[in-house]
């Protein structure tokens, strides 16, 4: 017999699958409004600059997004260790 389909998988907290449902509406919203507010944009602006706005909008909120994470780990999470340590000499 299967499980019913609205049952939390084995392992997922409710709260995760919220945070899921939750992400994939802001999506959907986000998409909807940014092609709303593009329409009449493109009649005063044209495509380019509202393309450019977009992508630098789409820019700077991944960088607000991303950077807590990135200042939070330090330098030598990125790159190898052998970037980091001396050199030794033989």
């Amino acid at each position: 017999m299967q499980d019913a389909p609205d049952k939390v998988a084995e392992g997922q907290s409710s709260s995760q699958l919220s945070l899921a449902v939750l992400m994939a509406v802001a999506a959907m919203i986000s998409v909807q409004l940014g092609a709303a507010l593009a329409r009449p944009a493109m009649d005063s602006f044209g495509p380019f600059a509202v393309t450019w706005g977009r992508l630098a909008w789409a820019a700077l909120l991944l960088w607000l997004v991303v950077r807590p994470i990135s200042a939070a780990t330090g330098h030598g999470t990125w790159l190898p260790q052998s970037h980091w340590a001396p050199q030794s000499r033989s």
